[in-house]
């Protein structure tokens, strides 16, 4: 994809990044955060969630590289499962419009949560280089 087709934004829990301009709003657009932060947990959740709210509208495709995360809490969980819902309702691939939200560079410390939590199964999991540690591809749900 090229152009305003594509938006990536790093994500810094310090900061909640803009909304794009109007003309990053296109439809079909793919959209890829890349968390800079190392813990997905209740003090950077809320603004994780918010940078997804201000930014998912017109995306078909959501890639949430977690190279730097080693732990996720409850809170992160909720925000991930959040943007799931977000692209099931909207204009991808699934059935009704939606699609899957992958998980890319996820660290052996967060895949045992996401598989512990059943999280695995929801989301397209793409490990870290390295690592093969119960490696799950999202099933059906």
């Amino acid at each position: 994809m090229s152009g305003g087709r594509k938006l990536t934004l790093r994500f810094n829990a310090g900061e909640v990044p803009p909304a794009p301009p109007e003309s990053g709003m296109k439809a079909g657009r793919e959209l890829t955060l890349v968390l800079s932060e190392r813990r997905l947990d209740a003090e950077s959740a809320p603004r994780f969630h918010e940078v997804l709210r201000r930014n998912i509208a017109g995306a078909t495709s959501l890639v949430v590289d977690m190279a730097a995360v080693v732990y996720i809490s409850s809170a992160g969980l909720r925000a991930l499962l959040s943007a799931q819902h977000a692209m099931e309702e909207g204009q991808g691939p699934l059935p009704g419009g939606g699609s899957r939200v992958t998980l890319r560079n996820v660290s052996e410390e967060v895949m045992s949560t996401l598989e512990v939590t059943g999280f695995s199964e929801i989301f397209n999991v793409e490990p870290a280089a390295g690592h093969t540690h119960g490696v799950q591809t999202g099933g059906a749900r």
